[in-house]
């Protein structure tokens, strides 16, 4: 199954589609040092057009440029979406399901097989988004030398933002499993979260577990954090539950559905 799945996206022309359009976002992006952001307020406006302007005036060496772009992370949700129908979605598309299921694949595994496709599918999207950002601000600007603080940095960015946007698509898998709806699950990866970034702004300014919940924002806020040992103990035990109970509730929905 899982050799199928990656056959049948390396040889989408959607697949390539994607990737190369995030290489040009990113590529120009940071030729422009041009940083985006959606907002949804005009505290939070103002606070995004502080930090863009102390960005713009930085130098983008190949270090900066990926601390810079790391800001605008949340984007990758959007470049994802695409690959999550290419892959999660794709039986759903073409209507085969009903065939595969009959055929005598457990559901377990095919559910548990179109996931991990979507997972390694997603780090590559990190290592395309960083890989040109690290290399065009590289050529453009400098490299920077590599040092083991800086590194420990970045990888702890990265592993916080790799979380986030499992935690954005865990709640996708669980809609769509729940009613095996491309459209519910297009709408719910955009408006749950920006929903989600609403009530925390308004109603739960100080709360740190919401924040926590908030995946979109916590991709984009990553890089400015201070990420030591007491925020991975309080942060990755809540995504990975948040995560786990979608899941569960999204594999269980799919057991037990006739088709």
């Amino acid at each position: 199954m899982l050799r199928a799945d990656f056959y049948r996206l390396f040889h989408s022309k959607g697949f390539y589609i994607t990737q190369l359009v995030l290489i040009l976002v990113v590529a120009f992006c940071v030729w422009d040092k041009g940083v985006f952001s959606m907002t949804v307020s005009e505290q939070n406006a103002q606070e995004i057009a502080q930090r863009t302007e102390v960005i713009q005036e930085m130098a983008w060496t190949s270090h900066q440029a990926l601390m810079a772009m790391s800001t605008m992370a949340a984007f990758l949700i959007y470049f994802s979406l695409p690959l999550f129908y290419m892959t999660v979605g794709a039986d759903l598309n073409s209507g085969t399901l009903k065939n595969i299921i009959s055929s005598g694949m457990s559901r377990t595994h095919y559910f548990f097989s179109k996931y991990s496709v979507f997972l390694m599918v997603t780090a590559l999207q990190f290592i395309f988004y960083y890989g040109t950002t690290y290399l065009v601000a590289g050529f453009t600007n400098g490299f920077d030398p590599l040092n083991l603080e800086w590194l420990g940095n970045f990888i702890r960015v990265f592993l916080v933002q790799y979380l986030s946007l499992q935690g954005v698509f865990a709640v996708t898998m669980l809609v769509i499993f729940l009613t095996l709806s491309n459209v519910w699950s297009i709408l719910a990866t955009i408006v749950v979260p920006l929903v989600l970034t609403v009530v925390q702004i308004v109603y739960f300014a100080e709360s740190k577990i919401l924040a926590y919940l908030n995946f979109q924002s916590m991709l984009n806020q990553a890089g400015a954090l201070t990420l030591d040992s007491e925020f991975f103990l309080q942060f990755t035990p809540l995504a990975l539950l948040v995560i786990a109970v979608c899941l569960l509730i999204a594999l269980m929905s799919f057991k037990q559905r006739d088709f």
